[in-house]
């Protein structure tokens, strides 16, 4: 997984899932994200991110071994801050409340393996501002207002 405007550089991270089919067009997946330490510009904190997310997905595309659609989903967790350098300011853990919207397309490969590419506008809904210790006033990283979230699998479907 790759996310870009989460954490302040592209940051890379782990997702596993589990989804189900309560109708032949909707896909339910439950899920957790965990996005790797990221360091600010200044080098003074560190943010990391780890959600639990729901999503449901409508697929009106399925051609043979393929099947393709839209999801949206909301997702809540806890961004990370860890201070490097100076005062701890707001550092710990903050609350983190977003809604997404994306694509997603899944190629069946053999058996149970599949192979799975999404792509996701992510739009927090609470979302924290952290500023400096020493200076209350001055922020040092907030998370973007829509960020990206890509992800690439492996998925074993079993029915």
């Amino acid at each position: 997984m790759i996310a870009a405007g989460i954490v302040p550089e592209t940051g890379a991270g782990f997702v596993a899932s589990a989804e189900g089919s309560p109708l032949a067009w909707l896909r339910v997946r439950g899920g957790v994200r965990y996005l790797l330490t990221s360091e600010s510009e200044s080098h003074e904190v560190a943010f990391g991110l780890v959600v639990a997310s729901v999503s449901a997905c409508w697929e009106p595309l399925r051609v043979g071994v393929l099947a393709a659609g839209a999801c949206a989903g909301v997702e809540a967790g806890s961004l990370r801050a860890y201070v490097l350098r100076g005062a701890p300011g707001d550092a710990g853990d903050h609350p983190w409340v977003a809604a997404s919207l994306g694509a997603r397309a899944r190629l069946h490969v053999a058996g149970p393996v599949a192979v799975e590419l999404s792509a996701d506008a992510v739009a927090p809904i609470v979302s924290p501002r952290f500023t400096s210790g020493s200076d209350a006033g001055a922020t040092l990283y907030q998370p973007s207002v829509v960020s990206v979230v890509g992800a690439a699998a492996l998925a074993l479907q079993f029915r």
